[in-house]
């Protein structure tokens, strides 16, 4: 699937996926750093390419919504402690923004 986005994006998409399931590829395709240099964006545009099926796909979608329940709910969880919060904190803002991310993916 392809997806436009950004390099800093594109970096930490790498390094999460790496980490939850390095089956799953993401490639560089195009960049185009003269939109940054001539002032029209904040961050170099680009086009990427993930390889990963749809099953994959939805395994890191289930498993970032898993990592924003578990973090509100020790919240909430008087029994949690503090280093469980801290720990489901710390996935759930490692890995939180993949819920919903590759909804914007072209097939």
């Amino acid at each position: 699937m392809r997806m436009e986005t950004d390099i800093p994006t594109y970096e930490l998409l790498v390094k999460c996926l790496s980490e939850l399931n390095p089956d799953i590829e993401v490639e560089l395709i195009e960049t185009d750093p003269a939109l940054k240099n001539l002032g029209f964006v904040k961050e170099v545009p680009c086009t990427i390419e993930i390889k990963a099926t749809d099953e994959q796909i939805l395994e890191i979608e289930e498993m970032a919504l898993d990592f924003e329940i578990e973090y509100l709910t020790d919240l909430d969880d008087a029994g949690v402690t503090a280093q469980q919060r801290r720990e489901s904190e710390k996935n759930y803002k490692r890995y939180g923004w993949l819920n919903g991310f590759f909804d914007e993916a072209e097939d």
